[in-house]
């Protein structure tokens, strides 16, 4: 028999919304399985971390990006040095 290859379910990764928390907790409260309620609490808990966590993310790479974009002479405060024109 060939071994099935099996990969990792993390269902934290699929309760992005606050709706789709709710509907998890409500349908784990209507069990009234203390375990099932209490691994559904932490499957929530993570999913807030991850959400968390990609903002900051994103946050961070906003302000890397900004910070790293080139500015123009005139809002650094340098002046501008005058033109072939000018010169002559």
């Amino acid at each position: 028999m060939i071994p099935l290859k099996t990969t990792a379910f993390d269902l934290a990764r699929y309760l992005g919304s606050l709706a789709s928390q709710a509907e998890l907790l409500k349908d784990t409260f209507e069990t009234g399985d203390a375990s099932y309620i209490a691994d559904a609490r932490g499957v929530v808990v993570r999913a807030r971390d991850m959400a968390q966590s990609a903002r900051k993310t994103r946050t961070l790479a906003t302000l890397s990006t900004k910070s790293l974009a080139p500015t123009s002479p005139s809002s650094s405060g340098l002046t501008r040095g005058p033109t072939a024109r000018e010169i002559r």
